[in-house]
């Protein structure tokens, strides 16, 4: 007995002695982020460069001052312009053409970046859309704030497409979305006026406007077990019912033909954001960039330089479609604030496909 209470004396004493420790990490070292997905698809083409930052960060670092081109092996040069955080756009009018290769340019703070010469699929080699199909269905979620999922109802978007016999097609999808949005610029109130608010400031403009949205995935496949086969029903994206406005939306849906290369790097991206961290998860696999320091090949650059074939096929989607009613969109501002607004109508938009 009197050993026991010694021990837990001693045990007592020793909890007492330890402090919390306040883990503060000053080693990370900051890398150039390259983000770019140079398509055949006709449109604006983007290179976003950013810098990584320590992980308890709040702020993003874009990189403003480079000079971004890209070069093909057929000697073209395509120079892009920063527009605003750290995106950089190529004049209109460029794209991939099918066969083709280019290498990514980076010129920034003396230091010289370059990708490895990416090759875009022919068009021989690539796949393409044969239908899109959309089907209720239900996916859970988490909600902010909730501690239980929460299961939604909405549209699943599905695709079938013939896979090349013989010829090995990795693949990954992204889809645009624009649809038309009403609100109440009438009814805003103003909660940061000098004195008196909040109170209602009533603007004169803009009720209806047109809202873009663009979503890349990079989940992606590979025909091992599917070469030659018909791919049937596969799911692309799931849309919530509220996500669709109630009111008419056009949406674009892209396959990417993509390298094995990048197949291989959003493969290594996907393993990562799928481990839970526990003691039975593989170890991680090494995400490989083909993006280089040409003067230091030491330095570590994150991100991947994709070049794709696309196949697009559009859907024009109207609120008659819902199997539910929808309460109206409220929001009491002028619709011009909205992220990706535009009061101009889209190209296309009043197209059936």
């Amino acid at each position: 007995m009197r050993s026991i209470i010694i021990f837990l004396v001693v045990t007592l004493s020793l909890t007492a002695c330890l402090d919390p420790i306040k883990f503060k990490f000053e080693g990370q070292t900051s890398h150039l982020v390259v983000f770019s997905n140079f398509s055949s698809k006709r449109g604006e083409q983007l290179v976003r460069l950013s810098r990584s930052v320590p992980f308890d960060s709040p702020y993003k670092v874009y990189v403003k001052n480079a000079r971004v081109y890209i070069t093909s092996g057929a000697g073209e040069l395509f120079e892009f312009y920063h527009r605003e955080s750290g995106a950089y756009y190529a004049n209109e009018g460029v794209q991939v053409i099918p066969g083709e290769t280019y290498v990514l340019h980076i010129e920034v703070d003396g230091e010289v970046y370059e990708s490895k010469p990416a090759k875009a699929p022919t068009l021989d080699e690539s796949v393409t859309i044969q239908d899109i199909l959309m089907e209720v269905d239900n996916k859970p979620v988490i909600i902010p704030g909730e501690k239980e999922l929460r299961t939604l109802e909405g549209f699943m978007f599905k695709a079938n497409y013939q896979d090349k016999a013989g010829i090995p097609n990795f693949t990954r999808w992204s889809y645009y979305r624009e649809y038309e949005v009403d609100t109440q610029p009438w009814n805003f109130i103003d909660y940061f006026c000098p004195r008196g608010c909040p109170r209602p400031a009533p603007k004169s403009c803009c009720q209806h406007c047109y809202v873009t949205n663009k979503e890349e995935f990079f989940t992606v496949s590979n025909d091992r077990l599917t070469d030659g086969r018909l791919v049937q029903n596969l799911p692309i994206v799931f849309m919530q019912f509220y996500q669709l406005m109630n009111t008419r939306m056009k949406l674009s849906l892209y396959l990417h033909n993509i390298s094995e290369e990048a197949y291989i790097y959003y493969k290594a991206l996907e393993a990562q954001a799928e481990s839970s961290g526990t003691m039975l998860d593989p170890p991680p696999t090494e995400v490989i960039s083909n993006m280089f320091n040409v003067n230091n090949a030491e330095e570590q650059v994150i991100g991947f330089f994709e070049v794709s074939t696309i196949d697009e096929k559009n859907f024009i989607f109207t609120p008659d479609m819902l199997p539910i009613k929808l309460e109206p969109f409220i929001y009491p501002d002028d619709c011009r604030v909205i992220i990706g607004a535009s009061v101009d109508k889209p190209i296309g938009f009043d197209e059936g496909f």
